[in-house]
């Protein structure tokens, strides 16, 4: 590396002895003014700005230092030309000390004829290899000194005014270059730092987007529990009725069966309930835009939200009333659950609008634009209203008004759903007014129209000999008595490993299984079977209601999902349907 950096030394030496002293210097103040303006590093326009100036005065050795300003000193940060290892005894001056830190310091050069006779140098090692000509200059950018350069040599040498000219402007080129240099450096710095502010933005408006969801389900958790205590009261009311009355002798058929059918009612009532929750607070994917009927999207939100506008005021001893104005409108094209997570929304801050109680009015109506027929929802309220400087900012994210209560993303989520879906938002409002807000939806361009009739299922076999595989006793038990109790034979085992024994050791004509069980999933049995018993037809029951993959479905080979709870007919209809699509699914060698 060494003999490679003075062989290119030589070189530029004798092409420089050649060109005329003023001709010299102008080609070496360009060169390194190209140095700088190209793709070098700060490192590399030092050594060329260095080696150029050696070159150019029939220098021996040069040196770079830096100014260290948190910690008071200079530093060398690069060196050029002969015996490196002599100038490496001291490498660092506070301000002030040794001719670096005096040039930086004083902001002058300093040119000493012999070293070996100026007490100032403060590197024997340097004057014992032979070095006598010394010459220091500040490296001077936009009116400050970022250091120093030096050059030495070990033949006598005067410097004159133009080698001196020469210095000053080859510092204050090096000087601009550093200056560069740690404006790139804090540039770079900058720019991580904004790099990571903003990933930690992101972080935070995710967990910030997660909370106000997390906020709407809560409210809807307390909600719901209410509509379930009652639920559960009418199923044991009605129960301990039944008892009582069967403990007393006074029931009768008709007071058992219309006790029963109380039960049965509260029982679907929460089923229902169930369903819509789920279907309100599921994980949205990217799924394609469907005809979404805005109308039941309005019914769905103003049944599971319930508990909030109506129920909780009326523990409180504030009555909401909410009317409703839905006239037939064109279907728009867009996603169930966040059309119905953005009406959600609207509906707590109008009843969040209203501390003291009053109006809530949903309408729905179909107008036109320019761009086309629009759907028009709107959510009204009578509550306190707000002033135009909270207005302009309601759908800034973070800006709330509800104080530590809110996250203020709920309507900026909103707005996000709503432009997702190609159409506007609006909102008016004036304090003690009340506030409307309007949004609009494009129609859907093309009617999804009437969902064809089912097809009707083949009768049932007169009796069929089922196996029904769940953890839970009770399920399982409750399933073989509604089975036997329709004309049909059945059995229960508590596990999949327990079903697979059995069914070697049977003839069944069909597998109900859970999904959720210790050991074997209800996906894991139903592979088992199909590998097995091909024509033999597994309908899978779960708790988890309809949130279960197509493509899963596929690869286990289940004929049919059931969704729990489910009715006597319902479960009529899934067997044959099962079987049906079992038949289907036989190969035409059968």
């Amino acid at each position: 590396m060494a003999d490679s950096t003075e062989g290119k030394r030589t070189e530029l030496q004798a092409q420089t002895e050649r060109q005329t002293p003023r001709t010299r210097e102008m080609n070496i103040l360009t060169m390194i003014g190209n140095a700088i303006g190209g793709t070098l590093t700060l490192n590399e326009i030092l050594d060329r700005a260095l080696d150029a100036t050696l070159t150019c005065l029939n220098m021996e050795a040069g040196e770079v230092f830096l100014v260290d300003a948190t910690r008071g000193e200079v530093s060398k940060v690069r060196h050029r030309g002969q015996i490196p290892e002599s100038f490496a005894e001291r490498t660092c001056f506070a301000l002030g000390e040794g001719i670096p830190g005096r040039v930086v310091q004083t902001n002058e050069c300093i040119i000493i004829p012999d070293l070996a006779s100026d007490r100032r140098f403060l590197r024997p090692q340097v004057i014992e290899a032979g070095f006598r000509t010394f010459a220091a200059v500040p490296l001077r950018a936009k009116g400050r000194i970022v250091g120093c350069f030096d050059i030495v040599g070990r033949q006598p040498y005067t410097l004159t005014e133009r080698d001196l000219e020469l210095l000053n402007a080859v510092g204050a080129a090096i000087g601009l270059a550093v200056a560069n240099g740690h404006l790139y450096e804090d540039l770079w710095i900058a720019t991580k730092q904004l790099e990571a502010k903003i990933e930690e933005l992101r972080r935070t408006q995710a967990t910030l987007i997660e909370t106000e969801r997390l906020r709407a389900m809560g409210q809807l958790a307390a909600g719901v529990a209410h509509d379930f205590n009652n639920t559960l009261m009418t199923i044991l009311g009605q129960t301990q009725l039944m008892r009582l009355s069967l403990q007393q002798g006074t029931s009768s058929k008709d007071q058992l069966s219309e006790h029963l059918k109380r039960v049965e009612r509260a029982a679907l009532d929460a089923a229902e309930t169930v369903r819509r929750i789920r279907e309100a607070t599921r994980q949205r994917g990217m799924e394609p835009f469907t005809a979404v009927a805005i109308n039941e999207i309005v019914t769905d939100v103003l049944d599971v939200t319930r508990p909030r506008w109506q129920h909780e005021p009326q523990a409180r001893g504030v009555m909401i009333t909410l009317r409703t104005d839905l006239v037939a409108v064109p279907a728009v094209s867009g996603r169930e659950a966040e059309l119905r997570e953005a009406l959600t929304n609207l509906l707590f801050n109008a009843v969040d609008a209203l501390p003291h109680g009053g109006t809530i009015t949903i309408t729905t109506r179909a107008t036109r634009a320019a761009e086309g027929e629009l759907v028009e929802v709107t959510v009204s309220d009578t509550g306190i209203g707000m002033p135009e400087t909270v207005r302009a900012r309601l759908f800034e994210p973070f800006f709330t008004t509800k104080g530590v209560k809110g996250t203020g993303l709920g309507l900026s989520m909103v707005q996000g759903i709503v432009r997702r879906h190609g159409g506007t938002i609006d909102v008016t409002s004036a304090p003690g007014e009340g506030t409307t807000v309007t949004v609009r939806l494009p129609a859907a361009t093309e009617s999804a129209g009437p969902a064809p009739p089912p097809t009707a299922p083949a009768p049932l076999p007169s009796s069929l000999r089922a196996l029904v595989i769940d953890d839970v006793p009770f399920i399982a038990e409750t399933l073989v008595q509604l089975l036997c109790a329709m004309g049909h034979e059945a059995e229960a085992v508590a596990s999949g490993e327990e079903g697979l024994a059995r069914l070697e050791a049977g003839d069944f004509d069909l597998v109900i299984t859970d999904l959720s069980m210790p050991g074997m999933s209800g996906w894991e049995v139903a592979s088992v079977v199909k590998a097995r018993w091909p024509r033999l037809p597994v309908i899978l029951i779960t708790g988890w209601g309809e949130v279960v993959e197509d493509e899963q479905m596929a690869i286990s080979g289940v004929d049919l999902i059931l969704p729990k709870p489910f009715t006597n007919e319902q479960l009529l209809q899934a067997i044959a349907q099962a079987l049906a699509v079992s038949e289907e699914r036989r190969p035409s060698s059968d």
